[in-house]
């Protein structure tokens, strides 16, 4: 067992579970949840969940409480973070902003991770951020200022779209009609959360500071994502084009009621007419997932 210390926020979300799974075999962990019970039921990769082991360790604590974090990063040597608000467009009870969150909360992380001597923080932002003008990439990028600050050495990984995100075109299609923000020609490759894991893993093992830019191994327009979640349920495609100025009309009218819905419609309408290319890095298909994610 190699004795290098881990602790991994946000370990039951998308991207952390699949992080649990490829540490927990060589290194000590230590996973931060805001709920044990929920951690259990999220399909986290460990066979002890139920308790603490020698290299395994659960913590509850919720980043936007700076009190519930004292000490658990005390002999850390390395943080993950994939701590964010939710992106689900569903989760309406959700009101927090990604400012609130994702740079709020990750920062009480940052600063308890200095406190207690950390040497290596890595962070989950999005790929372009640091050019795109909307409030959700703001978030991430702020936090990637003040770590850049902070002394400690970084690892910053920027990926494209979650597999996960793009199941909402398998949904509408099983409804029977998909929509597409804009002409659906703006490229993206897609990348699966297992694979996004796999280099936050590989900068938390690295020296010095490090940025990644990812992507999975598929280009596809909107448009042929759509098509693919008929395709998969063996339908014909029938694709409705939203006009690309909605989102933007959209976003005031929600903020008032849910700023991070109003936030994460501005977010998503700007990469669905945006080019989002990066460099390929996974392996796994968005077809092979969407099959997947029918037999669940």
């Amino acid at each position: 067992m190699n004795e290098q210390k881990i602790v991994i926020a946000g370990a039951g979300g998308a991207v952390g579970k699949h992080l649990v799974a490829q540490l927990q075999d060589s290194h000590s962990l230590t996973l931060l949840t805001r709920s044990r019970a929920k951690l259990a039921t999220s399909q986290v990769a460990t066979a002890s969940i139920e308790g603490d082991t020698s290299s395994l360790r659960i913590a509850e604590a919720d980043v936007l409480r700076t009190d519930t974090l004292q000490g658990l990063l005390e002999g850390a040597h390395t943080v993950i973070s994939t701590v964010g608000a939710s992106l689900d467009l569903r989760a309406m009870s959700d009101k927090r902003s990604f400012m609130d969150v994702d740079f709020a909360g990750n920062s009480n992380l940052l600063e308890e991770a200095q406190r207690a001597g950390v040497r290596r923080f890595v962070y989950l932002s999005a790929f372009g951020a640091e050019s795109m003008p909307t409030a959700y990439t703001q978030a991430h990028e702020a936090l990637v200022r003040r770590l850049k600050a902070s002394g400690l050495e970084y690892g910053i990984v920027r990926p494209t779209g979650f597999f996960y995100v793009n199941l909402e075109f398998l949904g509408m299609a099983k409804s029977g009609v998909a929509s597409v923000i804009g002409n659906g020609r703006a490229r993206t490759n897609p990348i699966h959360e297992a694979d996004v894991a796999k280099a936050c893993a590989e900068l938390a093992l690295k020296e010095g500071s490090t940025e990644m830019n990812i992507g999975g191994p598929e280009t596809f327009t909107r448009q042929e994502i759509a098509e693919l979640a008929f395709t998969v349920l063996g339908k014909k495609p029938r694709v409705m084009h939203v006009p690309a100025l909605m989102p933007r009309v959209m976003k005031p009218l929600i903020a008032p009621f849910n700023k991070r819905i109003g936030d994460l419609v501005e977010f998503l309408g700007y990469v669905a007419t945006h080019e989002c290319v990066a460099p390929s890095y996974g392996e796994k298909r968005l077809e092979d997932y969407f099959r997947q994610q029918m037999q669940a």
